[in-house]
């Protein structure tokens, strides 16, 4: 494999303390191991855990923001891992419902601020916040250390992701990350509409509203998926520069 400085090289991930280094070792340290089976989603959420542990000092990381994490995987590694961490976790009422339930079942012991609570509550202590799209302009400025979107943003229409990229750059720190990995291309059709025609723009990872005068630290393909699927997924990691 032939490296440069954007691309992600996986033998030095592994001298990290706290990486993972293959699905049996995944298996024996699953979080929750005791309750559910590992399946792909859980895979890629160590993959990520994997890439970020890499890149980031996470004794410097207190506040991260996660859009769209749909079931919760990747939070709850990172919350398993991490001390000291709060984790916003932004998300539609629907699938906020399967989140919050899975990550109460994992974690029995988290402090969990639900949507409608957040405004009454929000000085209190919590290790995860749950807000619906709604409510993102109630996120303080530069409050987050870290913000991360997997595959969600591939499924959004291009004035919501140019919402989120503005709530990112609002939210998070100076020098703080922005880390997402989205399909490189998507036409963002609701199920079933798959086989049709439609007037939806495509979605295109490289004409995402990118911040020109961020530090682009990972910007590659996912080898990963390349290995696993047809359809290429892209990753980027970015320093925040403001």
């Amino acid at each position: 494999v032939i490296l440069n400085g954007e691309c992600v090289n996986f033998k030095k991930l592994m001298e990290k303390s706290g990486a993972v280094g293959s699905v049996e070792e995944i298996r024996e340290k699953f979080y929750a191991g005791s309750k559910y089976r590992i399946n792909v989603h859980n895979i890629l959420a160590y993959y990520y855990w994997n890439i970020l542990n890499g890149y980031l000092d996470f004794s410097r990381v207190k506040n991260i923001m996660e859009i769209g994490p749909g079931n919760g995987n990747l939070p709850s590694v990172l919350f398993h891992h991490l001390k000291n961490v709060k984790i916003t976790i932004i998300d539609l009422p629907e699938t906020l419902r399967l989140s919050i339930a899975y990550i109460a079942d994992v974690f029995p012991q988290a402090r969990i601020c639900f949507p409608h609570e957040f405004i009454s509550r929000q000085k209190e202590d919590f290790d995860f916040i749950f807000l619906t799209p709604k409510q993102i302009n109630l996120i303080p400025d530069h409050s987050m250390d870290l913000a991360i979107n997997i595959v969600s943003f591939q499924e959004m229409l291009h004035q919501q992701i140019a919402e989120y990229f503005d709530l990112i750059h609002r939210v998070v720190k100076k020098e703080g990350y922005f880390f997402t990995s989205n399909r490189t291309e998507k036409i963002p059709v609701p199920p079933g509409d798959e086989n049709k025609e439609v007037a939806i723009p495509m979605n295109r990872f490289y004409e995402f509203p990118w911040r020109s005068s961020n530090q682009k630290l990972i910007n590659e393909i996912s080898r990963l998926h390349s290995a696993a699927q047809q359809e290429p997924v892209s990753m980027r990691l970015e320093r925040i520069i403001k």
